[in-house]
């Protein structure tokens, strides 16, 4: 089987369900105005509690869903994941109320996990020297959406409105569905699949707790993966932070309320996507060629200070082009990462310890906005980028205090 052709479908998959994803997750604030909200504080807060639910009920089920997906299959663990997508998200289309947008968030989340399950079933096939490419390819298929996306939503808002805009994700989720089905073969289990899963249910919860009860306690029986871990756990609570209420304070840097601020808002927002898509390539390169450990500390460590500086930003343009600093920086975080867990995970536990993974990141961008309504809606957006650059900060000390380990290339056991 070849794990080319998987890669170059999951890719496209990737994309498209990304595309849609960030179509519509920078422009909640403004879906909450059309529902009736009208102060800034309120629909701040409305909008950290919306964009972190969905992330907050994935990391819940990320680990369960890796490990069933050891013993059931990977592709099936994809086309949950984007049926998840298209089904809430359309249903999101007919929200009346900033409550039920919640509820079909966290239904949303407990399903979805594309990106996990497709990183596994490529990873398992690919060589191991390659680890660390596999990780930015794919990767580099949600950040390209991630570019599309909130440029292409802010033409739709404007154009037809927020329910268009979240039925068009609705639909390309759909086609990745059908894409998935068709064109990517599910790639034989490992022999340690237990085959009662499919006929004994009782047996097969048990199996998969037990899985993951003994998967969590192996990853956190290593201190340089309870580090990686939480670096993965800080940068995506800063990132995720950061973006809920970017569209509010960029009309507060423009002085104005209007389409051009929207405008305006989806461009400082691609810059930080833009920057990951365009550097992961090379950070891809050096994790596999390089120790990524060393790559992880400096990427974290910049990406600390790019972000503290950004707290200083006068206009959208000096904002925008720190967020593409930052992100050149922090787009080697997940490939050296990656490339690090993949060393110390055999294939027939890869699932399970890599959907820990996620759900180290899932928890950072389900939290991020919560810590976003609380700190932007005490003390302001600057205050909130302050704290997002002292999280950082703390990450650097933790992976610095582990540095003779990250300079290590041998397997991290």
């Amino acid at each position: 089987m070849s794990w080319r052709r998987s890669l170059i479908v999951l890719w496209g998959a990737n994309f498209v369900t990304a595309l849609g994803m960030m179509m519509i997750l920078p422009f909640f604030p403004l879906f909450l105005r059309d529902l009736g909200e009208t102060d800034d504080r309120v629909i701040t807060l409305w909008t950290g509690f919306v964009v972190g639910a969905a992330p907050f009920s994935a990391a819940l089920m990320g680990g369960i869903w890796g490990a069933l997906g050891d013993q059931v299959g990977r592709r099936a663990m994809i086309l949950r994941a984007l049926l998840g997508i298209a089904v809430f998200v359309g249903l999101m289309g007919f929200a009346r109320s900033p409550l039920q947008l919640l509820f079909l968030r966290f239904g949303q989340g407990f399903f979805s996990g594309f990106c996990a399950p497709s990183l596994t079933l490529v990873s398992v096939l690919a060589p191991k020297e390659i680890q660390g490419r596999i990780s930015s390819w794919l990767q580099s298929a949600f950040l390209a959406g991630s570019v599309v996306g909130p440029a292409l939503g802010g033409v739709v808002a404007t154009k037809f409105g927020f329910s268009i805009m979240l039925w068009a994700c609705s639909a390309l989720a759909l086609a990745a569905v059908l894409t998935v089905r068709l064109l990517v073969p599910e790639p034989p289990l490992e022999p340690s699949a237990s085959p009662a899963f499919r006929t004994d249910v009782a047996a097969a919860m048990h199996s998969v707790l037990s899985r993951v009860a003994r998967e969590l306690a192996g990853v956190f029986a290593s201190p340089l993966l309870r580090a990686v871990f939480l670096a993965f756990f800080l940068v995506r609570l800063s990132i995720s932070a950061i973006n809920p209420t970017l569209v509010l304070f960029v009309e507060r840097l423009m002085g104005e309320r209007s389409d051009a601020s929207s405008h305006v808002a989806s461009l400082v927002f691609t810059a930080y996507p833009l920057a990951l898509l365009l550097s992961l390539p090379f950070w891809g390169l050096a994790a596999d060629r390089r120790r990524p450990g060393s790559v992880l500390l400096l990427c974290v460590a910049c990406g600390a200070v790019l972000t503290l500086l950004q707290a200083l930003a006068g206009t959208p343009l000096q904002l925008g082009l720190l967020r593409f600093a930052a992100g050149a920086f922090l787009a080697g975080v997940f490939p050296a990462g990656f490339a690090l867990i993949a060393a110390a995970s055999d294939a027939a536990h890869r699932g399970g310890t890599t959907g820990m993974a996620f759900s180290a990141l899932a928890f950072g961008l389900a939290l991020g906005p919560w810590m976003c309504s609380v700190v932007d809606g005490l003390f302001g957006y600057r205050a909130l980028l302050l704290a997002c650059g002292l999280l950082l900060a703390a990450a650097v000390l933790r992976l610095g205090a582990l540095r003779a380990r990250l300079a290590g290339r041998a397997r991290p056991r």
